[in-house]
């Protein structure tokens, strides 16, 4: 791949519209991240994040072709810990990191299609940490996901007296090859040396195994200005082009492995997403399929504890029209603890086992059926309708539509009367010919008389149930006269050609459902 060619594989140039055409699920997500500390009088604040998104970027023109490689912006701190005693040095605490890690990997989940990412590294304070978060990233978001440290990677070691810990000889000579006209060695003492009597220190405090000490870099027992390594001046931009080539070399073994080893789902997850013949065509007869505990009691726990400390704390009973319309706890869709019930639990399996492939999706809607009792004003019923057609709070010729509907249950819901969503099985099919036969944009009626005059079946179910409803089954919510909320966490999926054709697909039931449809065909015919 050409240098331009690389180019066109930064996240960071696509405008919004292109990322769903650009980026699917087996795209990997590559990550630099560096730090903002000293390095010596001779090397730049930002030499770790100069070293990391060079590389990633020689890594996508290398490999980006083949694996669909995408450079991402770079996270240009890290934790700088052991160089807080220099001017310009700034580093983030561990906690921090952790939560800006993980919001920027949870944002590219929601926005994107890609479970595989690699994060390229150029700072050693940040591995440690690093080695952490993997293990609750690739839990929390389902990914498959591994960290490169390019200069360990490399085969090629130039170590002299001094063990090169930290802007010796050779991150000098990387930043030689990668950015030399940032590299000042004339600002060194002429006195400098790397004094060899430094090794035993540096091998005690930084490179034992066997006990962890918080050392730092001003410590002349161990660094000259700041210089754990050998002699800068004898770098080389050579030295730096045989280090890099040598990690890239290498870097092939590990995408291989990354692409294929990704992480195996719990048990649960496994038995729960797989759709048999049966079940497939039960959703083609009835519009629904219902899986019973498909979502881990966990997922579900963190979930509910979310929604609880918003109901209590956060929700203004003067909205709770505005919520009922939209979403409760609005500020809270993109969570991670609401994003993992689809993401974390098989549940987009099983939107993928129906849909094949489908857009990214962003974001939770939150519904509460609040007791009646515990309302000063009722809340809204919703009459019989399908989502996102001939909403009142829209323009008529206005489509908001999508595929699926996925719920999850967060609450017990076993009463009838407690504001159950009610559902017409079968109903995609008579609200397909009526879209088809009867309807046009600009119609202000959500539904038919004869569906609008259904009360529809109630849906009942245990927290951790999964309730995966095709868009056209017309479903209505009453009021809940129990002593207890109602609560659901939605995800509204659409299949990845859906705004294409957002009117053809309310005419025609299996436009979205491309594996679905030759069955449909099949046993209409049998």
């Amino acid at each position: 791949m050409t240098p331009a060619a690389a180019t066109a594989r930064q996240y960071g140039r696509l405008a919004a519209p292109d990322v769903a055409a650009e980026l699917g699920a087996g795209s990997v997500l590559c990550l630099p991240i560096g730090s903002v500390e000293q390095h010596g009088p001779h090397l730049p604040l930002n030499t770790d994040t100069v070293i990391a998104e060079q590389f990633t970027t020689r890594l996508v023109e290398r490999y980006g072709d083949h694996h669909d490689l995408w450079v991402l912006p770079a996270i240009p701190y890290g934790l700088s810990l052991e160089h807080i005693w220099s001017p310009g040095t700034v580093s983030l605490q561990v906690a921090s990191f952790m939560s800006l890690l993980d919001a920027v990997v949870g944002g590219y989940v929601r926005s994107t299609a890609a479970r595989t990412l690699l994060i390229v590294n150029g700072h050693g304070g940040n591995r440690g940490v690093l080695e952490a978060a993997l293990y609750e990233l690739q839990d929390r978001y389902a990914l498959a996901a591994c960290v490169i440290h390019p200069s360990s990677l490399s085969a090629f070691r130039n170590e002299g007296e001094l063990p090169e810990i930290h802007a010796g000889q050779r991150e000098t000579s990387l930043m030689l090859a990668l950015a030399p006209e940032d590299v000042r060695l004339d600002r060194l003492p002429v006195d400098f040396s790397a004094d060899g009597e430094r090794r035993r220190e540096i091998d005690r405090r930084v490179l034992d195994r066997g006990a962890t000490w918080p050392w730092n870099s001003g410590d002349s027992a161990i660094a000259a200005c700041g210089v754990i390594g050998g002699d800068p001046r004898a770098a080389s931009p050579d030295v730096g082009h045989t280090i890099i080539e040598s990690a890239l070399d290498l870097a092939a073994g590990v995408l291989t492995q990354l692409l294929h080893h990704r992480p195996q789902q719990p048990a649960f997850v496994r038995s729960s997403m797989a759709l048999t013949p049966a079940e497939k065509s039960a959703f083609i007869r009835d519009g629904l399929l219902i899986k019973r505990g498909a979502v881990d009691s966990d997922l579900v726990a963190r979930a509910r504890a979310l929604v609880d400390d918003w109901l209590r704390e956060s929700m203004d009973p003067a909205l709770i029209n505005s919520y009922t319309r939209r979403t409760f706890a609005p500020e809270l869709g993109g969570h991670p603890d609401l994003l993992g019930l689809f993401f974390s639990s098989g549940a987009a399996a099983l939107a993928g086992a129906l849909l094949g492939d489908f857009q990214p999706v962003s974001t939770t809607q939150i519904q509460v059926r609040i007791p009646e009792s515990q309302l000063p004003e009722s809340q809204p019923e919703k009459a019989m309708h399908v989502d996102g057609v001939a909403c009142p709070h829209l323009d008529p010729d206005e489509l908001r539509t999508f595929s699926l509907l996925v719920g999850v249950v967060l609450s017990d819901i076993t009463d009838p009367t407690g504001g159950a969503l009610r559902y017409q099985s079968g109903g995609h099919l008579t609200m397909s010919e009526w879209f088809r036969d009867q309807w046009s944009l600009g119609i202000t009626d959500q539904v038919p008389p004869d569906v609008d005059a259904r009360t529809g079946t109630p849906f009942l179910g245990a927290p951790g149930d999964v309730l995966l409803m095709h868009h056209l089954v017309p479903h209505a919510v009453g009021r809940n006269l129990s002593r207890e909320p109602r609560i659901m966490a939605y995800f509204r999926v659409s299949h990845v050609t859906h705004a294409e054709h957002r009117l053809q697909s309310l005419r025609d039931p299996w436009l979205d459902y491309p594996g679905l449809a030759g069955l449909h065909q099949a046993e209409a015919s049998a």
